[in-house]
């Protein structure tokens, strides 16, 4: 801190160059706000916000991708429709979990 400032640039407190007046209202840095609980900062300081989903959702996924694995391991080891049957429900399933889950946020 220089000798002729009047308060420091960091914290406010008065300097020496200030006088009995100037640092009886010695100015203070405004703190930057804080972000909410549900957000992760940047890199240029702007903030993301984070939904969160629900876990019966997350399960619903869950249950769908086992769906479709089951019916890729089905259909490439017989030679029925019922692999594809169970994929395809498989698939269904998970596009519906992705769209309740967008459209709920629980």
């Amino acid at each position: 801190m220089s000798t002729e400032a009047a308060t420091c640039p960091h914290c406010g407190a008065p300097g020496k160059g200030a006088s009995k007046s100037e640092s009886a209202v010695a100015p203070v840095s405004p703190t930057p706000p804080s972000p909410p609980n549900n957000t992760a900062a940047k890199s240029d300081g702007v903030y993301a916000t984070t939904q969160a989903t629900g876990k019966k959702w997350k399960g619903l996924k869950l249950i769908a991708l086992g769906a479709m694995v089951l019916g890729l391991v089905i259909s490439f080891n017989t030679a029925g429709f019922s692999g594809l049957v169970i994929g395809a429900v498989g698939v269904v399933l998970l596009i519906y979990a992705s769209l309740m889950s967008w459209w709920h946020h629980d």
